[in-house]
């Protein structure tokens, strides 16, 4: 077969690999740090019926107004924060006004309940984690170490982190230490061709990530496109 020489060119046996296992996926997927391939989430879809069914159809929004509303307590908890409360927590980030605005864009959004005020501000919840899954992987030619550095870093908002490489490539890692630079790590390894991609590591479930605020902003860039496939 012949072999590949770009990058590129693994990345449609890569997406068919990710949707034939029910992943709703996006490439060249921008992060923190730099660019994922693929990133796949597969949405839990009783929590996206409850979520639409509060008529919360708008995305969240950015990093910063997902932070605030993962550090509002939920409405059936008893609890609440205070607009004070919140300027003193973000007070070396944001203004009082600037939180202000963004606790206006939940309301609207219908993510919080609120008093005129904000002296009492409350979650409406009931659907988070939006997502069952989430894997990222990171498609390489050689440059193994570096590949799994990627994938590593994945680890701050992805449950599994991969790294994919031509059959060959694949082949002589496990050859040379049986994949266990793989295997200590919990990244898994995909050997790509041009008509699949097959697992030849498990990548091991992350049940704690580096970063829950970024998974969620994670999950919240594939909300708009999940709405729009399931509309009636």
């Amino acid at each position: 077969m012949k072999p590949f020489r770009f990058e590129h060119e693994m990345s449609a046996s890569a997406l068919r690999w990710l949707q034939q296992d029910g992943f709703v996926t996006k490439s060249e997927f921008s992060t923190p740090w730099g660019i994922c391939d693929f990133v796949g989430v597969d949405i839990d879809l009783e929590r996206a019926a409850y979520r639409l069914q509060l008529r919360q159809r708008s995305a969240i929004g950015p990093m910063i107004r997902v932070d605030l509303l993962a550090r509002i307590p939920d409405e059936n908890s008893g609890k609440s924060v205070s607009l004070s409360r919140l300027s003193s927590l973000y007070r070396d980030h944001l203004t009082r006004d600037q939180i202000e605005q963004e606790l206006q864009a939940l309301l609207s959004g219908r993510f919080i309940t609120s008093d005129v005020r904000y002296k009492h501000v409350q979650k409406i919840n009931g659907w988070m984690p939006l997502h069952r899954r989430i894997v990222a992987l990171e498609l390489k030619l050689s440059r193994v170490d570096e590949a799994l550095n990627q994938a590593m870093s994945h680890l701050a908002f992805a449950t599994h982190s991969y790294v994919g490489l031509p059959a060959d490539s694949a082949a002589r890692v496990l050859r040379a230490d049986n994949g266990e630079r793989f295997r200590k790590t919990g990244i898994g390894l995909i050997s790509v061709d041009r008509s699949r991609c097959r697992r030849v590591i498990d990548a091991q479930e992350q049940r704690t990530v580096g970063s829950p605020v970024i998974q969620m902003h994670v999950v919240e860039r594939f909300w708009r496109n999940f709405v729009k496939d399931n509309s009636a």
